[in-house]
């Protein structure tokens, strides 16, 4: 069972037709709504496809830096859509890193820092400072 249905029957179950039931029906469907909004891999593809088509950038070939609580997803939403040269994803989701090639992964930790922060934050650096003109380094920021 989803978790959309599971949270539709326990917020509906044994609520009679009328409108209470009508306002937690509305409020389901916001909720829904919100929730496939925020769905990192596409809320990625809208932006990917924002820059390319409205703002015209050519994303093809692009360096990537992804961090934050979404990173592997919006990072292998960036694979899968753009063949970027090079990246860096810095995460603590567990995952199949292979499939990010050629994105090097990285666990972090969250909220206090490893030991390991200083030599990942380096890495970031030379992925950036690595850039030539023209270059396009795509940054995949989440939080919250």
């Amino acid at each position: 069972m989803t978790a959309a249905r599971l949270r539709r029957e326990l917020l509906l179950g044994g609520v009679p037709d009328g409108p209470a039931r009508a306002r937690r029906e509305d409020a389901l469907a916001l909720a829904d709504a919100a929730l496939a909004a925020i769905e990192p891999a596409g809320a990625t593809q809208r932006a990917l496809g924002t820059l390319r088509d409205e703002v015209g950038i050519s994303l093809a070939g692009c360096r990537v830096l992804a961090f934050g609580k979404a990173a592997r997803a919006m990072a292998q939403t960036a694979c899968d859509a753009l063949a970027p040269s090079a990246g860096l994803v810095l995460t603590h989701a567990a995952g199949d890193d292979g499939a990010l090639a050629p994105l090097h992964v990285r666990s972090a930790t969250h909220p206090l820092p490893s030991p390991a922060a200083l030599a990942h934050a380096q890495e970031a650096l030379a992925l950036v400072r690595g850039a030539r003109s023209g270059d396009v380094v795509l940054c995949l920021v989440s939080g919250g």
